[in-house]
């Protein structure tokens, strides 16, 4: 699935020379988007330094597990096991 075709914009950590979980990282994103952090989506396969971390900044967050983990303690949070998920289809809107 060609998710990048569905972002504005899209932070890498080797060009923005900060990585996650750093909060800068995901203000970059915002900022870049000139977007408030809270109307800004981040999707990631790390639960602490992709979901939780971005969450922490205000991003909509969606953690592709995979490996279908047990979470706890993660509340507000999108998991879904597929990139095509029906779930994060209908959370961003896109059929």
């Amino acid at each position: 699935v060609r998710i990048d075709l569905f972002f504005d914009v899209i932070v890498i950590s080797g060009e923005a020379k900060v990585a996650k979980p750093k909060p800068e990282i995901f203000k970059l994103a915002a900022e870049r988007a000139q977007r408030s952090p809270e109307s800004c989506w981040y999707i990631g396969d790390r639960l602490d330094i992709d979901a939780e971390a971005s969450r922490a900044v205000g991003f909509n967050s969606v953690w592709v597990n995979r490996a279908k983990q047990v979470a706890t303690g993660s509340p507000n949070l999108l998991v879904i096991d597929d990139l095509g998920s029906k779930a994060l289809r209908e959370a961003l809107g896109v059929d």
